[in-house]
């Protein structure tokens, strides 16, 4: 059925007003708020099972721009003096090893998305629809962004050390060259540069992980409208 943006819009309207009475007024919630509750949810849902697919793929999870970009500086400043050093191979396996470690972080983060999205409340629903595109993504990452990077650090960091990437850091410090630029750059002051460094590498991964998995998520929120799949909700087919 077609109608007009305008009409689109009153819909989206009537839709947020009517949450916000229920859940002010606490009477119980209307089929059509539960309805577009559980859209909102489902929405959530399908995006971040998106990102977990990126995650859940070393390869994907390497080559995908969005996680790319979402590279701490820190880390990209720490690839950038290696690579000058002449040592790309170390980096190209670095970032092999946190694909691998993407791919085990997923099962200690999903339930921790899940649980959030389980404990939405219709005002939090209303809250989302006001902020427009890519507001569902937000609310996800401001209520587990701290949460995911807690839990998933420490696994990071043993799959990164299993993996070998301890050992490939201790093979380039033995150059004294290497040492002095990497200590440089997080600040150390002497000797423990090795377990500073992998330290560092987990924590930033760590980092690049949880907020890759939002990057993707919120990419395909922005492609597949939430305003969209609440009308079609309301109108009970599609709303285009």
């Amino acid at each position: 059925m077609k109608i007009s943006t305008i009409s689109k819009l009153i819909l989206v309207s009537t839709f947020v007003i009517s949450l916000q009475s229920c859940d002010t007024q606490g009477s119980s919630t209307s089929t059509t708020s539960t309805a577009g509750l559980n859209t909102v949810k489902q929405m959530m849902t399908s995006s971040t099972n998106q990102g977990f697919s990126v995650l859940g793929n070393s390869n994907s999870f390497i080559t995908n721009a969005l996680i790319e970009a979402v590279m701490p500086d820190e880390l990209k400043k720490i690839n950038t003096k290696l690579e000058n050093l002449g040592l790309s191979s170390l980096v190209t396996k670095e970032k092999e090893y946190i694909g691998k470690a993407a791919e085990s972080s997923v099962n200690v983060a999903k339930p921790i998305i899940t649980s959030a999205i389980q404990e939405m409340t219709i005002s939090d629903a209303v809250s989302i629809l006001s902020g427009g595109k890519g507001a569902a993504t937000e609310y996800l990452k401001n209520k587990t962004q701290s949460k995911l990077i807690a839990a998933i650090q420490p696994q990071v960091e043993s799959q990164l050390n299993s993996n070998g990437l301890t050992s490939l850091i201790n093979n380039a410090t033995k150059d004294k060259s290497v040492k002095s630029a990497i200590d440089a750059l997080l600040g150390n002051k002497q000797s423990s540069t090795n377990s500073n460094v992998s330290s560092s590498i987990s924590q930033y991964a760590s980092q690049q992980i949880v907020d890759g998995l939002f990057e993707v998520a919120k990419d395909y929120e922005m492609k597949n409208s939430i305003s969209k799949s609440i009308l079609g909700t309301l109108l009970g087919g599609s709303s285009n």
